[in-house]
């Protein structure tokens, strides 16, 4: 799982042929209530709000 400005994980995993099996819509409100060292922006100044599942098939 990682969140939605995490664009270099996303491109890492995609071209190695994970594709996206969720995305949990402001699912990060709930996760800083757990981490709240969860920043509001992320990589490129991008809001962080949603966290996004991956998966392999083999």
């Amino acid at each position: 799982m990682t969140t939605n400005d995490n664009l270099d994980v996303l491109r890492f995993y995609q071209k190695r042929g994970f594709t996206i099996s969720g995305i949990y819509i402001d699912s990060t409100k709930k996760s800083r209530k757990i981490k709240p060292s969860i920043g509001l922006t992320g990589n490129f100044d991008i809001p962080v709000c949603d966290e996004i599942d991956l998966i392999l098939e083999i």
